[in-house]
């Protein structure tokens, strides 16, 4: 077993929040004495890690709860269906099964 661990590789996307969310990442940042690229990593892989529906979708997407995600989507239809399974977007109450 190796004593350090791997390089974790990142990939840089650009996104928008909203301000106030903005304001709270930063203040949380401070508060953490962390950067705002972790908080953002681990409250993601937080909420992915949770959302049974998400990992159930992405099972059935790649064969593999720990794959990558498939980047091909069907249409989004107005029932909220893509390719006959739900939209895969989290519902609060997924968000709060466990």
């Amino acid at each position: 077993m190796p004593l350090l661990d791997s390089e974790i590789l990142y990939k840089k996307v650009t996104f928008r929040l909203r301000a106030d969310v903005a304001a709270d990442l930063q203040g949380y940042s401070r508060y953490l004495e962390s950067s705002p690229d972790h908080i953002l990593n681990s409250a993601l892989t937080f909420v992915f890690s949770k959302d049974k529906d998400f990992q159930d979708w992405k099972l059935r997407q790649t064969g593999s709860v720990d794959g990558p995600v498939s980047g091909k989507r069907g249409r989004l239809k107005k029932s909220g269906v893509v390719n006959g399974t739900d939209s895969g977007k989290p519902t609060l109450e997924s968000l709060n099964r466990n």
